[in-house]
């Protein structure tokens, strides 16, 4: 038997095109576009085409719009600061009327692990929102400060004025509350944050977040270490 190859990859760099297509950077829906250990100084990259996985590490300073159809990849996200993901395309005018009428497709899986650092997902709509998993690890930074490993991560759909803050600054969760709720605040190292849970986020067609735990290994979500 043939030994199984690595998925082909195309890496993203601060000399990549804006525009990442098959034309410009060879992406295809076979590809996973790395985006490895870049400083992005403040630059925004547009994903045009349909890819089988984005990896985003060690990266910061830059925004990635995937605007690819039919995108139901994984979109994995770690060890970042400044980074915001952009997820499904704009209303544009120049759209016709046979793509007017395509439901938008959402994303597959976001995976976010620690350490995370004003990171901020939006979505073009409800709809473009897939699964959302979230590991806190409960530990220490290197000031000794208890933190769940992230701090300022917010999300926001097109329906939203605002967005909705899940890790403050001071790295507290905040679960969000029913309609005319406050949220529920959870400070690291208070207590009351049940560490073997992963968090799932999910998004209502009223563009109303909601945050779910689920238990390492329950189905249907990926268990991360």
């Amino acid at each position: 038997m043939l030994p199984l190859g690595r998925p082909p990859t195309v890496s993203l760099t601060v000399d990549s095109p804006t525009h990442l297509t098959a034309s410009s950077a060879g992406l295809t829906p076979r590809h996973t576009l790395s985006v490895h250990d870049c400083d992005g100084a403040n630059r925004e990259w547009v994903v045009d085409s349909t890819v089988a996985k984005v990896s985003i590490f060690n990266s910061q300073n830059l925004t990635l719009r995937l605007n690819g159809r039919n995108l139901t990849s994984t979109v994995e996200v770690f060890k970042c600061r400044d980074v915001r993901i952009v997820v499904g395309p704009k209303n544009s005018p120049a759209a016709t009327d046979s793509e007017a009428a395509e439901p938008p497709q959402p994303l597959g899986t976001l995976q976010l692990d620690p350490p995370l650092d004003n990171v901020a997902i939006e979505y073009a709509s409800p709809t473009h929102v897939g699964k959302i998993v979230i590991a806190p690890l409960p530990s220490e930074d290197a000031l000794g400060r208890a933190t769940f490993g992230f701090s300022q991560l917010s999300f926001r759909s097109a329906s939203e004025a605002e967005p909705t803050v899940l890790f403050d600054e001071r790295g507290a969760l905040h679960f969000p509350g029913q309609s005319g709720e406050r949220p529920v605040v959870i400070s690291p190292g208070v207590g009351g944050f049940d560490v073997a849970r992963q968090l799932v986020v999910s998004c209502g067609q009223d563009g109303r977040w909601q945050v779910t735990g689920l238990e390492r290994g329950e189905k249907d979500c990926p268990v991360m270490a």
